[in-house]
């Protein structure tokens, strides 16, 4: 049991009832336990007027501030799990991809090709990554396998390859590519074999998302009405509907993990902003998450669907944040660079 006994953390043992008081611990509000028993989360002003969210090891050690808001933070709560957040981060000079616990720590680079990285996605047992690469000239779908730390081989179509979004069962591939002409949608097993295109329609298809409870439903971004727009269709293109049609420009869904809810983006006029929405796919409620100024793109769902994490430049810079499902809690979990293109393991 943690509590914070004269503004600072005490251990107490509930077998014995003795207490033990933490190293750097003092000054400190609301302490909460992770998941796996190893840290402790707590606020603290110790760093200025406004309470910040600070980390501390569970057997002592030096505290870590992990916020910096102007308004401070409060009452911090812990997700359920350790999950992983892949991005992109150019704070190397070049974009590469990099991966960082769910709460901001650990932030470490997977690429170091000097190029161009983007576009990661996990696989469902979170021991790969796919992503798109401009790191042999041309962009290119690589696999890299996260227990060997070397790419899988994956075929290097013509033309432009980006967005690869993996099944739920782990055995095929979505992405974009224009290997015949306009960008659009195909369907591979994850060597690049039984290649399948799914779309046939001028423009450009783009960032594909399998639904995640189905695995029989694939989203994607098309400009064929005109403006980017998000449609919905079979995973092998049939029973084609468009999704959000309420007009501006709708991009980067994201399926909830029980399939019943999309996060996306969307520029409702042209004089707006981008923000955070949720649509019930069933009803078509739309909900509005974010109301800042700047951008606020690219939502990825947590796989128990209380928390997303999207890119935003509220803080003045592009940077990765999270905040709970319903848009509450925002909190800003890099400061680094410029890190966007955020997405969450399984």
């Amino acid at each position: 049991m943690a509590n914070a006994g004269g503004t600072a953390i005490h251990i107490l043992d509930t077998k014995t009832h003795q207490s033990t008081k933490l190293p750097d611990s003092e000054g400190l509000f609301s302490p909460r336990w992770s998941p796996d028993g190893q840290s402790i989360a707590f606020t603290s002003t110790r760093a200025g007027k406004a309470p910040q969210l600070w980390i501390l090891p569970a057997d002592g050690g030096e505290a870590r501030k992990i916020t910096d808001l102007e308004n401070g933070v409060s009452s911090p709560s812990w997700a359920p799990d350790s999950h992983r957040i892949a991005f992109v981060s150019n704070r190397t000079r070049h974009d590469e991809i990099w991966i960082m616990d769910y709460d901001g720590f650990n932030q470490r680079p997977i690429t170091s090709y000097g190029s161009l990285s983007l576009t990661p996605r996990w696989s469902p047992d979170n021991t790969k990554l796919a992503f798109t690469s401009y790191a042999l000239g041309n962009p290119d779908i690589f696999v890299f396998s996260l227990e060997t730390n070397h790419r899988i081989p994956f075929p290097a179509y013509k033309g432009l390859n980006t967005t690869p979004a993996w099944a739920p069962d782990g055995k095929r591939i979505a992405f974009c590519s224009s290997m015949s002409g306009d960008p659009e949608i195909y369907v591979s097993d994850v060597n690049g074999q039984n290649l399948h295109r799914l779309t046939f329609s001028p423009g450009v298809d783009i960032s594909p998302v399998w639904n995640p409870k189905t695995g029989n439903e694939i989203a994607f971004v098309s400009d064929r009405s005109g403006t980017p727009q998000i449609y919905i269709m079979s995973d092998d293109g049939t029973n084609l509907r468009r999704l959000i049609t309420g007009g501006g420009d709708a991009s980067s869904p994201s399926w909830s993990p029980n399939g019943l809810f999309m996060a996306f983006s969307w520029r409702v006029s042209d004089t707006g902003t981008y923000d955070i929405y949720v649509i019930e796919i069933a009803t078509g409620r739309i909900v509005q998450l974010t109301h800042d100024a700047g951008r606020n793109e690219h939502p990825s769902w947590s796989p128990d669907g209380r928390h997303l994490v999207f890119e935003s430049n509220r803080s003045g810079s592009k940077q990765v944040w999270t905040m709970l499902a319903d848009g509450t809690d925002p909190r800003q979990l890099t400061h680094d660079g410029t890190n966007w293109n955020p997405t969450w393991s399984n």
